[in-house]
């Protein structure tokens, strides 16, 4: 009996995972970094690391490759939505035939140390929402039709 009933629930999640429309892929920039900071002392002082951890702020996408010069890629959209958060929207073909390569380089707050990564090729859309009056505080997502 115990057999059956395990048997059943398994056929009824395959049922309804085969219902299910197939999922987007996402890449996120992540939401902070912890940033290692050192400095050159002047002759005489002792330089004193330290390490803070620091929030996305900002997104930019460019087009070429990496060790190449890259262009940035103009945001397709920008629009205000009603809680005042800011959304910019970028879209760009999602085939193997778009034009080299996409890249996202993610910018947070008070540093020039980003990350970057590849836009793989199934994605057509990156979007940045930033939250008014919260520093710090944006997510900046790329997602593929679906």
């Amino acid at each position: 009996m115990r057999g059956g009933l395990m048997g059943a629930a398994m056929l009824v999640a395959g049922m309804v995972a085969a219902a299910l429309p197939a999922r987007a892929e996402v890449l996120a920039c992540p939401a902070a970094v912890t940033v290692i900071e050192r400095t050159d002392a002047p002759q005489g002082w002792e330089a004193t690391p330290g390490k803070s951890e620091r929030r996305l702020v900002d997104f930019q996408v460019f087009r070429g490759a990496l060790g190449e010069k890259r262009d940035p890629v103009k945001p397709a959209a920008r629009q205000r939505r009603a809680d005042g958060a800011q959304v910019t929207t970028w879209k760009f073909a999602s085939s193997a035939s778009r034009p080299g390569p996409y890249f996202v380089s993610c910018i947070y707050q008070g540093t020039q140390v980003g990350v970057l990564h590849e836009v793989p090729t199934g994605m057509d859309r990156c979007d940045l929402v930033a939250t008014p009056g919260a520093k710090g505080r944006a997510t900046a997502v790329c997602r593929s039709p679906g």
